[in-house]
């Protein structure tokens, strides 16, 4: 994991920002950067990307809004692909060596399913919440600790350069009864796990150490 240069970094959001606001498309911050922007008022220093995320079919929100948007950034300079799922829409960009995913979510039965399967009611994303970052006001879930919280655990608040492989084991989701559950999040568990719903997973350290499991 390569870390950002906060600065370019900062001016990559912004641009961002910018590029988002003036085609009128609504997004907030999410995964680490919201985590960063919510605790600690900033980017999180070493952080690997920025994350934002927009709902497909909320705050006017369409396929074709996204590729006027995937317009502008590429007329802006940043580096495109776009990968299209049943969950989401991927619109991952790069400038000036800064990784930016921009992820618009599909509603699926009243949520949408973040990596590595994390089921966020959509309610939370209905009516955004703001937070101040870099001076500007960004918009966030709401209320953020009810996202941070099912993202990230309890203990979201306590900051971790290391030692968060655990988090990232327990959001994992665990089998299930498949039959008992609704066709959704059987279709999410293919999608994040396609051999029968489960698979063999090594979390590795900062130094690139095995975790034992």
């Amino acid at each position: 994991m390569k870390t950002m240069h906060m600065g370019d970094a900062e001016k990559v959001l912004l641009e961002v920002r910018q590029l988002l606001n003036d085609t009128d498309i609504i997004f907030f911050l999410r995964h680490g950067t919201c985590l960063g922007a919510v605790r600690d008022g900033e980017l999180i220093p070493w952080d690997d990307d920025i994350d934002i995320g927009s709902i497909i079919g909320m705050h006017n929100l369409d396929e074709q809004s996204i590729l006027q948007g995937v317009d502008e950034f590429k007329r802006a300079g940043f580096q495109v692909k776009v990968l299209k799922t049943g969950f989401h829409i991927g619109v991952e960009l790069s400038k000036n060596g800064i990784p930016v995913d921009w992820t618009c979510y599909r509603v699926l039965g009243k949520s949408i399913f973040q990596y590595p399967g994390v089921k966020i009611p959509v309610q939370i994303y209905e009516n955004l919440g703001t937070v101040c970052l870099l001076g500007e006001p960004f918009f966030v879930p709401n209320p953020p600790e009810e996202y941070l919280t099912l993202k990230y655990g309890p203990n979201w608040r306590v900051p971790k350069k290391t030692g968060f492989e655990a988090d990232i084991m327990d959001s994992i989701p665990e089998s299930i009864n498949l039959e008992r559950e609704n066709s959704i999040f059987t279709r999410v568990l293919k999608f994040f796990f396609p051999r029968k719903y489960s698979i063999r997973i090594k979390i590795l350290s900062a130094d690139s150490q095995p975790i034992p499991m």
